[in-house]
């Protein structure tokens, strides 16, 4: 049995991993703990940390880090929204000049290079798996919409709307517009704006509804990163 710390965004994330990773990962010898990264002062509801600030994330994580050892394997691990992600964080800054695919990729080696300059050649780096949603959590809803309709039924037409304004796009393709993004084209008025109101228990339960098997095929950078912990044991 492993110990894993995932830090996450929001409620929506730490819904997610309490209620569907926690008791995944039990099945490969990995307990999991969630904990929220906490949001900038004033903004409860988003506008996660900046990385290097005085009270950035980088130096939460680092202190992580620190308390695993021999004696206890600690391993850490982010779930964070590349959308509206800071500046400051590695890499944010050039990183939606490249393909959409390589988006999160580009900030997670970024996020690892600036932890080693932290620790150098402590091995502890090795327990360290960013990972960075493409582009938010809401992209794994728009892997299958339909199961919106659990949630909000009688919504039967704007989740058609939905799925046409979609159209063939991978979940993870979708993009970080500021009116495009996956949670946006949800929220948008002309198809489910009540998702707004309890969007972080819809988004758990709709994600409940579609299940971890389906997320994994239809998501493939998530679905490394699944991957990734559920090796962690036999590591």
């Amino acid at each position: 049995m492993v110990d894993l710390r995932v830090y996450v965004e929001g409620s929506g994330e730490l819904g997610f991993v309490q209620e569907m990773l926690v008791s995944h990962l039990e099945h490969f010898d990995v307990c999991v703990q969630a904990s929220r990264f906490g949001h900038l002062a004033g903004k409860p509801s988003g506008g996660i940390r900046s990385w290097d600030s005085e009270r950035g994330v980088r130096r939460e994580l680092y202190r992580a880090l620190q308390q695993s050892s021999d004696r206890y394997p600690l391993y850490v691990t982010t779930m964070v929204d590349y959308y509206a992600l800071p500046l400051d964080w590695p890499n944010r800054n050039t990183a939606s000049a490249l393909p959409k695919p390589e988006r999160s990729s580009s900030v997670e080696s970024g996020m690892l290079a600036a932890m080693r300059v932290l620790l150098g050649d402590d091995r502890r780096i090795d327990r360290f798996i960013p990972y960075v949603s493409l582009h938010e959590l809401e992209a794994l809803i728009l892997s299958k919409p339909d199961a919106l309709l659990a949630e909000f039924p009688g919504c039967e037409a704007a989740v058609k709307k939905l799925k046409e304004e979609i159209g063939t796009a991978a979940p993870e393709d979708i993009n970080d517009g500021k009116d495009s993004a996956p949670s946006k084209r949800i929220t948008d008025e002309q198809v489910l704006p009540e998702y707004s109101a309890r969007k972080s228990a819809a988004a758990v339960n709709t994600l409940k509804n579609i299940g971890l098997e389906h997320l994994r095929a239809a998501c493939p950078h998530f679905g490394q990163w699944l991957g990734r912990l559920e090796s962690l044991a036999g590591a």
